[in-house]
């Protein structure tokens, strides 16, 4: 989840193809559904947990007996360096909102991008990420943009 961003379902949903990870969950809703989408890590995770293998060989996950999101709750409070985080209000899809933050602050990618990334509608990414932003990002965004802007212009 948190080096793809995922929906706390959509582990169950993964399959590996050519040397990459796909997810294969299609979520339905009133605005449409998703498709299926090739995942991309925004950090070392994928290398240091050596992921694309243990999806390639399936390896178990925590059981759920009730749903995947409840697995994560109940993995998650067996950790103790989870608890602080949890105190916090931290759940399991705050693991999906770090990602959606990464694209944006550490990335630079755009709203369409990381829509494209996380298997969402530009829309829903807007109405979920959107309110995140702070005085200090927007400062830090129109930096970026005037030495992007400056280098196009020495073109």
């Amino acid at each position: 989840m948190a080096a793809y961003g995922l929906r706390p379902i959509e582990i169950k949903h993964l399959q590996v193809e050519d040397g990459v990870i796909w997810c294969n969950y299609i979520k339905r809703s009133g605005g449409g559904q998703t498709q299926r989408r090739r995942l991309r890590c925004l950090n070392e995770c994928e290398t240091e947990w050596n992921l694309l293998e243990r999806v390639k060989t399936n390896e178990p996950l925590p059981l759920a007996k009730v749903g995947v999101a409840d697995a994560a709750r109940t993995y998650l409070k067996r950790n103790k360096s989870w608890d602080a985080l949890a105190k916090g209000g931290k759940t399991s899809y705050s693991f999906r909102h770090g990602y959606a933050l990464r694209c944006h602050q550490q990335y630079g990618l755009s709203v369409k991008i990381a829509a494209a990334l996380m298997g969402h509608s530009t829309d829903t990414h807007t109405r979920s990420y959107g309110t995140w932003t702070d005085e200090d990002e927007i400062d830090k965004a129109l930096e970026r943009g005037q030495k992007y802007r400056l280098t196009i212009e020495a073109v």
